[in-house]
């Protein structure tokens, strides 16, 4: 019987991750179709765009234009260093443009205030939770009580990493614009 459930799990979570898969891979082939089309039949520049367009949706998940993803890598040259393309993404709504069309982070300084006040008070819930547990540590006198107070660090500290993983686009911001800065 345990068998028998484990295999049918198993072949679901295979077929589930078939599905999602073959759904790229459909969507790359189409594009890829499109792109051949576009230069044997030398179609206009706006349906050239589209095609880039849509590559630029698989590849970054982001649905943006081909010259904002052209500033975007002007901009990651500018900074130079260990700044992927991932992290400019992810940061698109602090991206703004100055006069002469160049790409900047703009984290005002309420903001930044903001989010470095969240951070210690997040740094100090966590030292807070150690201090707690650790009095509590003296109560565990038989497994359960090892077992529930495993769980509840495992619930709290869970919940701190949740909170500080809320607010990890805006630190990647403030960590971009000290490097744009220098």
């Amino acid at each position: 019987m345990k068998k028998e459930v484990f295999q049918w799990v198993m072949n679901f979570l295979d077929k589930l991750f078939l599905m999602s898969t073959n759904k790229k891979e459909k969507e790359t082939d189409y594009n890829n179709k499109l792109f051949t089309m576009i230069k044997e039949h030398d179609l206009p520049e706006p349906f050239k765009n589209l095609v880039v367009e849509g590559q630029l949706m698989l590849v970054t998940g982001k649905n943006v234009t081909v010259n904002f993803a052209m500033k975007i890598q002007e901009f990651k040259n500018r900074l130079g260093g260990n700044v992927t393309d991932k992290q400019l993404y992810r940061i698109t709504n602090f991206l703004k443009e100055d006069e002469e069309g160049k790409l900047y982070v703009a984290v005002s300084k309420s903001q930044e205030i903001f989010i470095k006040s969240y951070l210690i008070f997040m740094i100090g819930m966590m030292f807070f939770g150690l201090i707690l547990f650790s009095y509590f540590a003296d109560y565990i006198k038989n497994l359960n009580g090892f077992l529930l107070y495993f769980l509840l660090v495992c619930i709290y500290y869970g919940g701190c990493f949740l909170f500080l993983n809320i607010m990890g686009n805006e630190l990647i911001a403030l960590a971009i614009k000290r490097k744009q800065n220098r």
